[in-house]
């Protein structure tokens, strides 16, 4: 096989810890203590939103050669930014929590009865309705919550087709008594 490429680490599997590092000093999220669980994760998202959009981490998805790095390099940099604030909260954070229908990107919660779980697709990922549409429902029936979160990583431009038919698919589907995520 081919040597892998250290130096530019176009999977990202070496450079998230630097750049997490670099954003726990640069960039701190400051939690107001006793807050709901989904509450803390709201709070999260939009810190790696922003992260992301306003303070350049959107380059850090992109290699050298214009490609850019895969699913795991987006999940793996959330995990190391959403731990220590769940540490900070008392909350507990699980990578590929699997409940048995599949693993779920992320499961946050406080207890039994009050969890969040966390799905996270980059825009590119051809699969990106199903994985709201028909994966993240499984995974919540299986984790017994009707919370969630579905996070897309925008990589690139020509994705928003793709993004749209999300936002669509949600606002056709969505009730006063069927919030979706």
């Amino acid at each position: 096989g081919e040597n892998y490429d250290f130096e530019n680490d176009p999977n990202g599997d070496f450079i998230w810890k630097e750049i997490a590092s670099d954003i726990a000093q640069n960039h701190p999220l400051f939690l107001a203590l006793q807050l709901k669980p989904i509450e803390a994760v709201d709070k999260i998202c939009e810190k790696y939103k922003d992260l992301i959009e306003n303070n350049g981490l959107w380059k850090d998805f992109h290699n050298n050669d214009g490609s850019h790095k895969k699913e795991a390099f987006a999940q793996r940099l959330f995990f190391t930014i959403a731990h220590s604030y769940c540490e900070a909260n008392d909350l507990d954070i699980s990578p590929e929590s699997n409940s048995g229908s599949g693993p779920v990107d992320f499961k946050i919660g406080k207890g039994f009865s009050d969890k969040i779980n966390i799905e996270m697709k980059l825009s590119s990922n051809p699969k990106l309705l199903h994985g709201y549409k028909t994966q993240l429902p499984v995974y919540n029936e299986a984790e017994k919550t009707n919370q969630s979160k579905f996070v897309i990583v925008q990589v690139d431009d020509n994705d928003t087709d793709r993004i749209k038919k999300v936002y669509d698919y949600k606002t056709k589907n969505e009730t006063l008594d069927n919030k979706l995520p």
